[in-house]
């Protein structure tokens, strides 16, 4: 029996080079600024990188680790725990922001119990955050909605 030559194996590797290829010129296609940004354990939303490029400021979403540190206070009931964990909160995001100045982020305010706060930030202050240890995902807090889309505001059908 003859073997047949492993044509289709070699073809799969030169598409998996083409492909690798166009990622990654696509990936390191930003400027040498935005790039270091980009290398880091975060995720960064494409939408703000790009927005950056352009202005000076950019609506941003900062969504931190939760260190599971929090513990309820025991027998406490269910709007104590929401608070205790929205003060939980609080603190790590005051952290953060303490680290920033006026030029790098401009403040807006903090999702209730949880883990995200948002504002406006700079490209200085995407670097700072980028940095932080505790910053986990900064995504756009750009809202697209067309007052031609349909919005379901109730259980019924969209017509």
């Amino acid at each position: 029996m003859k073997r047949k030559k492993p044509i289709l194996t070699l073809t799969g590797l030169i598409i998996s080079i083409i492909l690798i290829s166009i990622w990654y010129s696509y990936y390191f296609s930003f400027d040498q600024r935005v790039n270091r940004i980009l290398v880091s354990n975060i995720t960064i939303d494409s939408i703000v990188i790009n927005d950056l490029k352009t202005n000076e400021w950019t609506p941003v979403t900062v969504r931190v680790y939760d260190e599971g540190n929090f513990i309820p206070v025991p027998n406490s009931t269910i709007p104590e725990i929401y608070d205790q964990k929205a003060a939980y909160f609080k603190e790590i995001h005051e952290r953060i922001i303490a680290t920033l100045s006026q030029e790098d982020f401009n403040y807006r305010s903090s999702f209730m119990s949880s883990n995200a706060f948002y504002g406006y930030v700079s490209l200085t202050g995407l670097e700072k955050l980028v940095k932080n240890p505790q910053v986990r995902e900064i995504v756009s807090s750009y809202v697209n909605i067309s007052i031609n889309d349909p919005v379901r505001i109730s259980g019924g059908p969209i017509k």
